[in-house]
């Protein structure tokens, strides 16, 4: 995939992939070299894809600059900065980077490593937790050394309070309104005409959404628009530029919706969450 490049963190030596193999693929297969840990970073100039792929290994995303999303388990998942996103072996998966997003990938090996999660999850990332991760990248440490850092790393994860994630619906039908409205939020057409799209009844459109989602269509959507706003405003849009951007009028409009599912204003998160 062209477009991306690992990311090599300027206080530690580069690893193997990261000096030779300044293209490899997210999704390709991962060596990690005898290592029952392995951690690499990748960034994007502009917007990139990983189309749906598993691995053996289990995975950590987290380090994230920017907004990355994993779409797995028929969730859509926003990883959050100072946080982590488990995916467990052998879970399909899609990874999305938005323009000039860099982050990490811990590989962690499933025969030697127990998992300390079965399902995806979002995983804490406390100071000491990275850099024990980040020292799973330096090639010149000894065996013994290494391991004792694997084993400081995966005891110190812990599950994390889920973040806003959005349910998303099988139906092809419902599916491609869903697609049509990540693609961009600020899409109003009402549910008559998104039925036409997808070439059925409105009844039937409502009726999908709440079965395959546990919502209606607006709720639905207006948890989309939420969702796609916390990666905005994390990325330091202000609250008037998010409002247009995931489809609200006034910018008024926007805290009063976004404060009743987040229990507070987009201002006051955006300032949680830039520190």
């Amino acid at each position: 995939m062209t477009g991306h490049r690992q990311r090599t963190p300027a206080r530690h030596p580069r690893t193997p992939e990261e000096s030779t193999q300044p293209e490899q693929r997210l999704d390709a297969g991962v060596d990690l070299h005898g290592w029952r840990l392995l951690t690499r970073w990748w960034q994007v100039d502009r917007a990139a894809q990983w189309p749906r792929h598993q691995h053996r290994e289990h995975e950590l995303i987290w380090d994230v600059s920017g907004t990355v999303s994993v779409t797995m388990a028929g969730r859509l998942w926003l990883v959050p900065p100072g946080a982590g996103l488990w995916v467990p072996s052998g879970t399909e998966h899609e990874v999305a980077a938005s323009v000039s997003s860099s982050f990490a990938c811990t590989f962690v090996e499933p025969e030697s490593t127990p998992a300390p999660w079965e399902e995806p999850c979002v995983v804490a990332i406390n100071p000491l937790t990275a850099e024990a991760l980040r020292q799973n990248s330096i090639i010149d440490v000894a065996l013994p050394l290494r391991d004792r850092i694997a084993d400081v790393a995966v005891g110190m994860l812990s599950q994390a309070e889920e973040v806003l994630t959005l349910p998303l619906p099988g139906d092809p039908r419902a599916r491609i309104v869903a697609d049509a409205l990540l693609a961009d939020p600020a899409d109003g057409r009402c549910v008559e005409d998104w039925a036409r799209v997808a070439h059925t009844s409105a009844r039937t459109l409502r009726r999908l959404f709440v079965e395959e989602t546990g919502m209606s269509f607006l709720q639905w959507r207006t948890l989309l628009r939420h969702r796609q706003a916390t990666a905005l405003l994390a990325d330091g849009l202000t609250v008037a530029t998010v409002a247009v951007r995931v489809g609200y009028r006034t910018p008024s409009a926007f805290s009063a919706s976004f404060r009743r599912t987040m229990g507070q204003p987009p201002g006051r998160f955006a300032q949680v969450r830039q520190g």
